[in-house]
């Protein structure tokens, strides 16, 4: 027989199937009923937003309202909250109630085996407050969203025609999406739209879906809905608003009318973020190795990456709208004081990082792809020289983040928040630009740490100081093997208590330093 003289040969039975072809499903299955549902429900969210934006702007400016209004003392900013809240409470009414009557169709009128594609575990009423609760960030983007559009409009009449184009942009991702019907993972859970239906197909599914895919489609989703807000804001103010005619238009989007200003507005800011938040996101997923592969090269372009993204996109923004970089980037000259707060604060942060990350570990475990990504990134990293390895996880991350966050994302929205709010604000939205979610409540601490040390010495300096410290000393058990060995007794995680009484006194001191010698 063949096989028989092939063995013979010494030759693999392989041989006789060169090519195996396997099967993978992509997609969820389901019916074209349970596909369908959840792009109506969005929808229905969207479209509840419409006719009470269009009413509170182009039907003030038509009840002739308007101008009355934006005299009145109280803050542009203050109005439109308003404004927005009333337009989605009513989105969020709208979407409840078409969630409601879905559901009583589909439980009652029997289709629950069409709708679930035949699955056992039938309809999930149990899931249909949590449907809810995802939505109400997206009803505050569509809400913001409308209103910024509807400014501009003259008539009711016009604001309809305005809110068209938007209908049919949110039916492109949410059509694919719900078309297509691809997984609930990747670079798709960032994108806005497709991400809800895709998130609300696999709730109505029943289907198993990760705290972590969810916590990604909601801080997406609440990064674009806070843009939203501060953009419909900033229009809301302009006095192309009032007007609304062709010359108040050309000068507020003619650079030429731009007037010059030492720090961004919020509302610039956290555009320029939830724009590049599904960049970043993009670019780490399609920068994930597949198993056993090198991943230096990958590395590499992430380092080249992150400064063109993280530097030069915010500087180019800021110096097209006429905004002081250097005050807004805060690069003036810090105090000594300051840098040995920096210092103090770079060398000791990552002692009570590690005990928490160690508490969280114990309590909710590391995910299997966290282990296999940090055991390529140590091999990868042990082929480099330290040098260059410093460069690329310290040095650069360090001064790229600190002038994106603690730079550009803090000055912007400290014209908005008090300190602490600027603070914490800015923490989140670095942890979240990390996409681990196990490492949120660390990289959040540190984020608060660093932003503190900015805020009171009006100079980013500190703050890379600490920053790129933190990271070489999270690098230091790669160089020299026995470090974790000195520092944590026996086989225990924890690090010695003395040396955590050790950098409680660094962290203290530095604070200290920071504290006593504000500008406030």
């Amino acid at each position: 027989k063949l096989t028989h003289r092939m063995l013979v040969a010494g030759i693999p039975l392989e041989a006789l199937r060169p090519i195996v072809l396997e099967s993978q499903r992509i997609t969820t299955p389901g019916s074209l009923l349970g596909q369908i549902l959840p792009l109506i429900l969005v929808l229905m969210t969207i479209t509840g937003a419409i006719y009470p934006a269009i009413d509170l702007t182009a039907g003030e400016r038509e009840r002739g309202t308007l101008e009355t209004l934006m005299v009145c003392p109280v803050p542009p900013f203050e109005l439109i909250v308003g404004k927005f809240m009333v337009v989605t409470t009513v989105a969020l009414i709208g979407a409840a109630l078409n969630l409601a009557s879905v559901s009583a169709t589909v439980f009652f009128g029997g289709f629950e085996r069409i709708v679930t594609g035949g699955g056992a575990g039938g309809f999930p009423l149990a899931r249909l407050p949590l449907i809810l609760m995802t939505l109400i960030p997206f009803a505050v983007l569509f809400s913001a969203v409308m209103i910024a559009v509807c400014s501009y409009a003259r008539t009711f009449k016009e604001a309809q025609n305005y809110v068209t184009p938007v209908i049919l942009a949110a039916l492109i991702p949410g059509g694919i999406a719900a078309v297509l019907t691809p997984r609930l993972e990747g670079t798709v859970l960032v994108v806005p739209v497709a991400n809800m239906v895709l998130l609300t197909r696999e709730l109505l599914l029943g289907s198993v879906v990760t705290l972590g895919q969810v916590a990604v489609v909601l801080i997406s989703t609440t990064i674009y809905a806070a843009a939203a807000v501060g953009l419909a804001a900033r229009v809301f103010g302009q006095e192309a608003v009032v007007f609304s005619d062709s010359g108040s238009l050309k000068t507020a989007l003619s650079r030429r009318f731009f007037v010059p200003r030492p720090r961004p507005s919020s509302a610039i800011v956290m555009l320029v973020i939830a724009l590049l938040f599904p960049v970043w996101f993009y670019v780490q997923a399609a920068a994930q190795p597949e198993h056993g592969e090198d991943i230096t090269a990958l590395l590499e372009r992430t380092a080249v990456l992150m400064p063109i993204c993280f530097i030069l996109l915010p500087v180019a923004i800021l110096a097209y709208w006429k905004i002081d970089i250097r005050n807004s980037l805060q690069l003036r000259r810090p105090r000594a004081r300051h840098v040995a707060a920096g210092v103090l604060l770079g060398v000791a942060l990552w002692v009570p990082v590690h005990e928490i990350g160690v508490a969280i570990q114990n309590l909710v475990g590391i995910p299997e792809s966290i282990i296999e990504m940090n055991r390529m990134l140590e091999a990868a990293l042990r082929t480099l020289h330290p040098a260059v390895s410093l460069l690329i996880l310290a040095v650069i991350p360090g001064l790229s983040e600190e002038l994106l966050f603690r730079g550009f994302l803090l000055s912007g929205l400290a014209s908005s928040l008090r300190k602490w709010g600027a603070i914490i604000a800015t923490a989140c939205i670095f942890a979240a630009f990390h996409f681990i979610g196990i490492r949120f409540p660390t990289t959040a601490l540190v984020g608060i740490v660093l932003g503190y040390v900015c805020w009171q010495s009006r100079s980013i300096w500190p703050s890379i100081i600490a920053h790129v410290l933190h990271n070489s000393m999270a690098l230091l058990p790669l160089f020299w093997p026995d470090f974790l060995r000195y520092m944590a007794p026996g086989e225990s995680e924890h690090v010695r208590p003395l040396l955590l009484l050790g950098a409680a006194a660094l962290i203290a001191a530095g604070l200290g330093l920071a504290r006593r010698y504000s500008h406030d």
